[in-house]
């Protein structure tokens, strides 16, 4: 952290661990993906990601 860190977000629980899906994630338990608005369940989410060579997607 430093003083040009504007904003971090801590998301819920690891998803995706070294390019696969982690084991038992269950598309309906809103624990681990999060509630949405209005209980949708196709919402627009933001991620990211380092790639093997260190770069940031």
């Amino acid at each position: 952290m430093s003083h040009q860190v504007v904003a971090v977000r801590q998301n819920l629980t690891l998803l995706v661990d070294h390019g696969a899906a982690v084991p038992g994630l269950n598309p309906a338990d809103t624990a681990v993906w999060g509630p949405t608005l209005g209980g949708v369940p196709d919402v627009w989410r933001s991620g990211i990601g380092v790639r093997a060579d260190g770069s940031l997607v």
